[in-house]
């Protein structure tokens, strides 16, 4: 899904409107019911790839997704050119090192410290797979990100929850809210673009897709999601960095 020319002077601060409707238009592939997972392998194919915050929360979360086989970094590690993983998480990079044999992995903090490897790499993309969530303050942070990738990226590939998740309008049906609760936010297309853009990022193409691996034997709700793919629960957006020329 891309947006329109009038859809973007909204986005971009051109103009305003406080209830413009936005009706998107939908592509073919959009109606493809894909996860999150296969949308983002498909991305990184043969590319450089930094991923910030590659843990999950914790080991034992990072265990139980590899079990099930939809621990987000190994897949990206089996398709990418390169994918190094960086973490605050300093247990679970040491787990991911000692354990799961992962050298391209680092326990820093991605805007505050300095690591020669890192730095000396030239990335494809920076991913931040269900990252922004947990941010105070997202526009500031990739503002930061930006500055300090600035001669190093090319671009930035964001994963985010979806507010319109058929889910949450189920939940709230019943008077009840189903949330991780270390997130701040919920996401539309249109309000992650926003911030994407206030961050100096240009949104060029958004997914819409199922965070979870997609259950076969669940055939009337993969229809269900296929012809309504703004109900669907995880949002993926690719966006480059926004050149400025000087004068």
């Amino acid at each position: 899904m891309e947006f329109s020319d009038q859809q973007l002077t909204f986005l971009l601060g051109e103009d305003f409107s406080n209830g413009f409707e936005f009706h998107y238009q939908w592509s073919a592939e959009d109606y493809l019911l894909r996860s999150k997972a296969e949308i983002l392998c498909g991305l990184v194919v043969g590319k450089n790839v930094l991923h910030v915050g590659c843990v999950d929360h914790s080991v034992s979360l990072m265990q139980a997704k590899i079990r099930r086989g939809k621990w987000l970094h190994g897949l990206l590690a089996d398709t990418a050119a390169r994918c190094f993983g960086v973490d605050l998480n300093a247990e679970g990079i040491q787990y991911m090192r000692d354990e799961l044999g992962y050298e391209d992995v680092a326990a820093i903090d991605i805007l505050a410290e300095a690591h020669a490897e890192i730095s000396a790499t030239t990335w494809d993309y920076l991913l931040l797979a269900d990252v922004l969530e947990h941010i105070d303050n997202p526009v500031d942070f990739l503002t930061r990100l930006r500055t300090r990738f600035a001669n190093q990226e090319s671009g930035l590939l964001i994963t985010v929850p979806n507010a319109f998740a058929r889910e949450n309008w189920r939940f709230a049906k019943r008077g009840t809210e189903a949330i991780n609760t270390d997130h701040r936010y919920w996401f539309t297309p249109f309000t992650i673009s926003k911030v994407l853009v206030q961050a100096g990022y240009r949104p060029e193409r958004i997914w819409m897709c199922r965070s979870g691996v997609i259950k076969k034997r669940s055939v009337l709700k993969n229809s269900w999601l296929a012809k309504r793919p703004l109900l669907r629960d995880s949002i993926v957006v690719r966006a480059g960095v926004v050149q400025v020329s000087a004068d």
